[in-house]
């Protein structure tokens, strides 16, 4: 490599690490070009030269991101399934605050580009998530090659994930954040099912009305018992100890 290019990648890392600070502190739609080049430690005149507004240098930090994961993803295509599952656990265990950052921040671009027409970002965001969940999704169906598909898992183990990550893992703390994030992540176990469902060879079962019903009710309770749950957590109180013992 070259090391006119190398300063490049530097300066491109430089900048990188200014905006998500700025946007960190100030919020993206707040945030100015001026505020990333102060960040970022170099002169407005430098900053335009790579890019010439804060939306380029936002869908230059989630392509970089995602390139990123990539490249995970085909490292793992090449190991045995023990290592690659050993390599997920650590890897979900090691985010690093940066990382946590860049997360946020898409949720909070996302949230307010779903709200407008097809602009670049909103796409750029659809697409890369697209692609995320298309690798992840693949891996995990992977893992769970040996497991026998049942349609009431397309209702449940999705549904099972939201409660865990919104309730038991305190999303809702986090706000219309925690919320988006807890959604997606039960968006991805039911793409994961459907996957396990393919190479099932999309095996025709039978969904009668009466246990599909059966089985949306078994959600609810479960809801009711941890949404009492929190409740309880965070304001104590008789009646929300009597709802999360009757799952009411």
């Amino acid at each position: 490599m070259s090391p006119k290019i190398v300063l490049i990648d530097e300066k491109l890392e430089q900048i990188r690490e200014g905006a998500l600070s700025v946007f960190a502190e100030k919020g993206y739609y707040s945030s100015k070009m001026e505020d990333i080049a102060r960040d970022a430690g170099m002169g407005k005149g430098t900053l335009y030269h790579y890019f010439k507004s804060k939306e380029e240098v936002f869908d230059f930090m989630v392509e970089r991101f995602f390139s990123e994961y990539e490249g995970m993803f085909q490292t793992l295509e090449k190991m045995g399934l023990d290592e690659a599952v050993d390599f997920m656990v650590e890897a979900a265990f090691s985010l690093t605050e940066k990382e946590k950052r860049i997360i946020q921040l898409l949720l909070q671009v996302w949230g307010h580009a779903a709200l407008e027409k097809q602009t670049k970002t909103k796409v750029l965001i659809q697409q890369v998530y697209a692609k995320y969940i298309e690798q992840f999704s693949g891996f995990i169906a992977r893992v769970k090659k040996g497991e026998k598909f049942s349609w009431k898992d397309l209702l449940i183990k999705p549904s099972n994930e939201f409660l865990s990550r919104y309730f038991l893992g305190q999303g809702y703390k986090d706000g219309a954040h925690g919320l988006a994030l807890s959604l997606l992540q039960g968006f991805s176990e039911l793409i994961v099912f459907l996957k396990i469902w393919e190479i099932n060879k999309f095996e025709k079962q039978n969904t009668p009305l009466s246990n599909v019903l059966t089985t949306l009710k078994i959600i609810e309770k479960d809801f009711h018992f941890w949404e009492a749950d929190s409740m309880v957590k965070e304001n104590g109180g008789l009646v929300y100890r009597i709802r999360r013992k009757l799952k009411v």
